[in-house]
Order: structure tokens, then C-alpha cells, then sequence
């Protein structure tokens, strides 16, 4: 179990003027949780393996920040009305989005995530070793920036299956693995970045999509 308190963690940040921005310190945060690993020898061939993340975070300290997100969505509709881009309507409209963060979660860190595997062994008369592992993988959800933006800023949760079957000849320094990752071919978010510089585009990084290989190796 672990407890961490932040003094001025940084973030990016934007500025009411257009196409300005810089790093900003939170003043006050804190994260805490747990990390829980377990091993269980099933049978003499069959192994369970858990690692498990549990994490709750929270900006505990006043902090007037400006989501470009929602100052974006001010400024363009005055922009719709005519309005000088880089008058001081467009400004004030911006800062009018400031609002203050406190109590929000910090970026990227789910609340819950978990890898559980089997892995079992299998021995072929005259032949060599099965090594398999199956493993499952669950990633849960955050939120990508400080502001928390319902619109923005949720990144959902994705699961993920993956299995390796391993041939391991007796006798012999190498070895043939076949892996399937991603098979049920999840289309999750890995990160997620929202441009803080006037622009306000957010773009996902995705995972992998499913994949079948074969891998060789060979030990010398």
C-alpha cells in the first residue's frame, strides 16, 4: 500500500490569449492505493498469476486553470458571429472558461487494473515440452488531462486476451513460440493528447490490433 503528496506537479497549460500556453503547477495533490501480486501452483503443470492495481487520486488544493477545450468552444462561437479573432471579445470569452480543479484526478491513472495469466506446461513423449500462457489483461478508464472534460478528457476502459503456445524440443538450444495477441481484437485507447495551443484537436493512440505471429529463438 502507498500514499504520495505532490506539491506543484506540472501539467500543460493554456492562456486566455490565443496561441499562448506554458507549464502550470498544480499546487496540492495526492494518490494513494494498493498493488497486489499473487502466485498459486494449481498442479504440478498449471501456475495462476495475479497482479492487480488499485489507485485513487485527487487535486486537494484551489487551482484556477483554463480547459482550452471549453475555451475553444467560447471562442468560436463568437467567431460565428463575426467577431475579430484576436480581439479582446475572443479573450475575454477564454477566460471566461477558467475554472478551478480542485477535487478533479489527476491524468492517466486507472483506478483498477489487473493481469491475470495461467500458464501450464505439457510434456510430449519423445519429443520435448508445451509451455502456454494465457493471459488476460483489463486497463481501466482515466481521465487525460486535469480538467476532467466530460467531452474530452474520458478515456474508457478495454480488455485484452492474449496466448502463447511454446514448443521447447529436448535436447535442442531453440525453441518455437506460436502468439496471438489482442484476439478479440479490442479496438482500445492507449493515451489520448488534446493540442493546448489554440488549436484544441485531441487524437488517440490505439493499441494494437489483433496479431498472430510466430517467434523463434535460440540460446547461446
Amino acid at each position: 500500500m502507498f500514499f504520495y503528496e505532490y506539491d506543484n506537479l506540472q501539467y500543460q497549460a493554456t492562456d486566455p490569449e490565443l496561441f499562448q500556453g506554458g507549464v502550470g503547477n498544480v499546487p496540492e495533490s495526492e494518490i494513494y492505493g494498493a498493488e497486489i501480486e499473487l502466485g498459486a501452483i494449481l498442479t504440478e503443470s498449471l501456475v495462476f498469476d495475479a497482479r492487480i492495481a488499485l489507485l485513487e487520486t485527487e487535486i486537494t488544493a484551489s487551482h484556477l486553470a483554463l480547459d482550452n477545450v471549453a475555451g475553444e468552444a467560447r471562442m468560436n462561437a463568437l467567431l460565428a458571429q463575426g467577431v475579430f479573432q484576436f480581439g479582446p471579445e475572443i479573450q475575454i470569452a477564454r477566460a471566461e472558461a477558467i475554472a478551478d480543479v480542485e477535487g478533479n484526478e489527476l491524468p492517466k491513472t486507472p483506478s483498477f487494473t489487473a493481469i491475470l495469466a495461467l500458464n501450464w506446461s505439457r510434456e510430449i513423449e519423445n519429443w520435448g515440452e508445451m509451455r502456454n500462457t494465457l493471459q488476460y489483461i483489463y486497463r481501466g478508464g482515466f481521465k487525460h488531462r486535469i480538467f476532467n472534460n466530460s467531452v474530452t478528457d474520458v478515456v474508457p476502459s478495454y480488455d485484452v486476451l492474449d496466448l502463447v503456445l511454446g514448443f521447447y524440443p529436448d535436447s535442442s538450444d531453440w525453441h518455437v513460440e506460436l502468439v496471438g495477441k489482442n484476439l478479440s481484437d479490442e479496438d482500445g485507447i492507449n493515451a489520448r493528447f488534446t493540442d493546448v495551443f489554440g488549436v484544441g484537436a485531441t487524437g488517440d493512440e490505439l493499441i494494437a490490433p489483433r496479431q498472430l505471429m510466430v517467434q523463434f529463438g535460440m540460446d547461446f
